[in-house]
């Protein structure tokens, strides 16, 4: 399964939708009402409106990797790769071919989705600590004043 769940990364494509009657209330997420775009490629500020978009049940957000709706979705082929399942003609190749559809279909796709999900998160929640770290740290070594000459004295000082 981690083959799997690299080549979605990879490959995957987060698209955001609004959810229904929600064009009004979500004014602020209007950019994402039809959007999609790489997961892989997807910035941290961007990924985490999109996150909070959906946490806040404006948007719907579906992770898939480019694919012909009306044929087998790519990962089925991959995992019958991986299992040797193929159509040779035994009495249980049908089975099998119909297992590994629902299999992808009923479970792996939602698990996989659930874990790129949460990886994304933890990117985008890295780098907007890095941000704010850096930022927070220009503020505190600016110079209380701006560009003005100060002259201060230090409290602890006792002369004597």
């Amino acid at each position: 399964m981690g083959d799997l769940r690299e080549w979605q990364w990879q490959e995957g494509v987060l698209a955001a939708k609004v959810a229904k009657g929600k064009d009004a209330e979500g004014a602020k997420f209007s950019d994402y009402f039809a959007f999609n775009q790489k997961i892989k490629d997807l910035p941290s500020h961007r990924a985490l409106a999109l996150l909070r978009g959906f946490h806040e049940d404006i948007l719907t957000l579906e992770l898939d990797v480019p694919h012909d709706a009306n044929a087998m979705h790519p990962a089925e082929g991959k995992i019958r790769l991986a299992f040797g399942i193929a159509d040779r003609g035994r009495p249980a190749d049908a089975w099998l071919l119909e297992t590994v559809r629902l299999a992808w279909r009923s479970r792996l796709a939602a698990s996989l989705q659930t874990d790129l999900m949460g990886r994304l998160k933890e990117r985008a929640d890295g780098e907007a600590i890095q941000v704010f770290a850096k930022n927070l740290k220009d503020l505190l070594l600016a110079a209380p004043a701006g560009a003005r000459v100060t002259m201060g004295l230090d409290p602890g000082f006792a002369p004597g």
